[in-house]
């Protein structure tokens, strides 16, 4: 089953729950959470309905280099007794 346009429009909104989400309990907070936190990390998350039937999400998250971690140099109290 795909999603309506009209769902695939609003789905990322805090929340929203689809027609068909019947009476479930949930808030309609998972996607919106989810794209807040994929937004934060500099990503993008996109739904699109497949023509087999269904529907298909995608995260998308930058890649940064690894560096070495720098550590700073503490006053070592047990030095000034």
């Amino acid at each position: 089953m795909n999603f309506a346009r009209y769902t695939l429009s609003h789905i990322f909104a805090p929340f929203y729950r689809g027609e068909s989400s019947g009476a479930t309990g949930r808030a309609g907070l998972g996607l919106a959470i989810a794209r807040g936190i994929t937004t934060l990390q500099g990503g993008d998350i996109r739904v699109e309905n497949l023509a087999s039937g269904g529907a298909s999400f995608c995260i998308r998250l930058p890649v940064y280099p690894l560096t070495k971690p720098t550590f700073k140099k503490r006053n070592n109290f047990a030095n000034w007794l």
